[in-house]
């Protein structure tokens, strides 16, 4: 059975903490984004807002990070760093593993996972789904200054 993202979203404003009038802002907002899935067949929007919002060059978008692109990322994420690969389709096993190879430095753990999604997705592996993963971790922007320049 599939349910609409416009559907689950009545769901959690209807039963559960939206519900509070402390909070009308978020059921606003949920709406808002229901209507914009809705529009758009659950694309295009989310990846044009993703584009906006890093302003970065549309060919940057669509090409594979390089080694040093990905090196000066890994030096900005923070504690944030697992569950941005986590996104990106890593499993839990291969962070683990990635953790485990550099004990000491959580700097090389963050740029081998991120090597190791580069590597396994291949052309699919674009700086537009890494700033994708990104957003859905709130990272800000300004956070990521030349590391895709």
């Amino acid at each position: 059975m599939h349910l609409s993202l416009r559907y689950c979203l009545y769901i959690l404003i209807d039963r559960c903490v939206v519900q509070s009038a402390d909070f009308p802002w978020i059921k606003e907002k949920l709406l808002l984004l229901a209507d914009e899935d809705e529009q758009d067949g659950g694309r295009g929007t989310e990846l044009s807002n993703t584009t906006a919002q890093w302003a970065i060059p549309k060919d940057i978008l669509q090409m594979v990070p390089s080694d040093q692109q990905l090196n000066r990322l890994a030096a900005r994420l923070g504690l944030e760093w697992e569950m941005v690969l986590l996104d990106l389709g890593l499993t839990s096993v291969e962070i683990t593993r990635c953790r485990a190879d550099h004990p000491h430095s959580s700097h090389s753990q963050v740029l081998a996972a991120l090597v190791m999604w580069k590597q396994t997705q291949g052309r699919s592996a674009t700086v537009q789904r890494l700033l994708q993963s990104l957003q859905y971790s709130e990272i800000h922007p300004s956070s990521l200054n030349q590391v895709f320049v």
